[in-house]
């Protein structure tokens, strides 16, 4: 279910974006030409047309599109001829990224994701098959030379073919990119169709990204990177994806409908996944019916979750892996993690195999679980300490299933025993205080679990003589009902949660 909000945000872009599209006139000159006439350290105000080119920043500047200015990374192709009951284009596609399924990175059998070809027809995207087969309606192949091949007509359609892997390349440090439409790109999985490509002092803001392969926004090897206001969206592996930067703000966009190439959830697919950064604030964003909502992995230091809005993710809503050093503050999560997960992964905030976080002032209602805190036996370089869960409220409706767990509010848990070492060592450092709980049924201890200290509990007394359940308490119908609607979550979960896809 969508909130109220994000439908808004949803229903201004797209009307933004209809008439400029038609006001779009052609371009007359390029991209590239006005880049390169403008001095250092200039403004270029780019006029609005569409610009099919893939054009290089090599200087600080601000490229600055004004309405109606939109890059893509596609082609037009008019030229076809019927064959055999099917179109054959007689343009060919260019070599395109060379895709390994090496981790494995395909969560299907037919291998969608190593496929970074596109073809949209009017707009919408057909579905790749790749060499040799034959395509139905909606679908596209190609032949060993790489010729399209459609089942639909594409007379009278507008028929755009991906033919670059890049919007924007940079090449210099202090640039900045604002004001753009950019579709189209056909990279591979953890690159982006505009990055910052290791220079620092980068920002990207008040752009609509959509439909790139890989991501829609690759960040990397920096400090002072910012992605401030966009709308990301159709990345077929991440709407953001980075790793190495550092000192940078990632704030106030709207991250929705990624992860749509069929990757594998369990290596990367969602709406920003992020590695090996350090001091970096992830605040005010919309994260919403991606795969994961915002994922931090391996090696993450410092990293400040804040003031987001994060739901309708079938994985789990933040995940923090791995890592050390997280703060995760005043956020708002409703309905993540009821895709195929399963334990406590579907957490609203799942903190897994990290130390030293501070999770506190969190709203997280009518998700598969709400707060998780995780320790493996699995290689990692941190030990599982000092983990801070404080005046967090947290919502969901009791669901009937034989499994134990499908019910946890607040989980501190671990495959890895209660020895020395462990989250439950009495020197690890890791406890709650204050945390509120509202369940739709009575406590039933003996069949359903609700929280965990190791162990799973049912009833709400006994968490509570743990060093996780310090001063809980379970809060009224009355006062579950403010909290929704001073945060504008829904006040009924979704027909999707009453029948949960485990």
């Amino acid at each position: 279910m969508r909130s109220r909000t994000s439908l808004i945000v949803v229903f201004v872009c797209v009307l933004a974006l209809v008439p400029l599209q038609a006001q779009a006139a052609p371009c007359s000159t390029t991209l590239q030409a006005l880049i390169d006439a403008a001095p250092a350290g200039s403004v270029v105000n780019v006029p609005a047309c569409v610009y099919r080119e893939s054009a290089t920043i090599n200087k600080p500047l601000t490229l600055a599109g004004q309405p109606g200015a939109e890059i893509r990374g596609s082609d037009i192709w008019n030229d076809w001829q019927p064959a055999d009951g099917l179109w054959i284009s007689q343009q060919t596609l260019p070599p395109l990224p060379e895709v390994n399924d090496t981790q494995p990175r395909c969560a299907d059998p037919n291998n969608r994701c190593l496929r970074p070809e596109q073809v949209f027809v009017d707009g919408q995207p057909f579905y790749p098959l790749g060499t040799g087969a034959t395509p139905s309606s909606g679908e596209f192949a190609l032949d060993d030379a790489r010729h399209i091949l459609l089942a639909d007509d594409p007379t009278g359609r507008l028929v755009e073919v991906s033919t670059r892997t890049r919007w924007i390349v940079t090449a210099a440090n202090n640039v900045t990119i604002q004001g753009f439409s950019m579709k189209h790109a056909a990279n591979d999985a953890q690159t982006g169709g505009v990055a910052n490509d290791g220079f620092a002092n980068w920002t990207l803001q008040d752009n609509v990204l959509a439909y790139a392969h890989g991501g829609d926004v690759f960040v990397d090897r920096a400090p002072n990177i910012r992605v401030l206001r966009n709308d990301i969206s159709a990345g077929g592996n991440l709407g953001i994806a980075g790793w190495q930067i550092s000192q940078s703000l990632i704030a106030a966009n709207h991250l929705h409908d990624n992860g749509t190439d069929e990757f594998n959830r369990n290596w990367s697919m969602g709406g920003l996944k992020i590695s090996e950064v350090q001091d970096v604030v992830v605040d005010g964003n919309e994260s919403d019916h991606n795969g994961s909502g915002f994922w931090c992995d391996v090696g993450c230091r410092n990293v400040t979750f804040s003031n987001n809005r994060i739901h309708d993710n079938p994985l789990g809503g933040i995940i923090f892996e791995i890592s050390d050093g997280g703060a995760f503050h005043d956020n708002v999560g409703w309905e993540n993690g009821w895709g195929p997960v399963g334990w406590v992964w579907g957490a609203g905030i799942l903190i897994s195999s990290s130390t030293n976080t501070e999770i506190w002032n969190n709203v997280m209602a009518w998700n598969a679980s709400g707060i998780s805190v995780v320790d493996q036996t699995r290689p990692k370089p941190f030990d599982p300490f000092n983990h801070f869960v404080h005046d967090n409220t947290i919502i969901r409706q009791q669901i009937v299933d034989p499994e134990y767990w499908r019910n946890m509010m607040l989980a501190f848990t671990s495959d890895n025993g209660t020895g020395p070492g462990t989250l439950f060592d009495p020197d690890a450092n890791v406890h709650g205080l204050n945390n509120s709980f509202w369940m739709d049924t009575p406590e039933n201890p003996q069949n359903i679990a609700r929280f965990a200290w190791y162990q799973g509990y049912g009833s709400l007394s006994e968490f509570s003589d743990t060093p996780g359940g310090t001063g809980s308490h379970y809060i009224s119908a009355a006062e579950k009902d403010d909290v929704l609607v001073m945060h504008n979550i829904p006040s009924q979960p979704s027909a999707a949660v009453a029948a949960p896809r485990f």
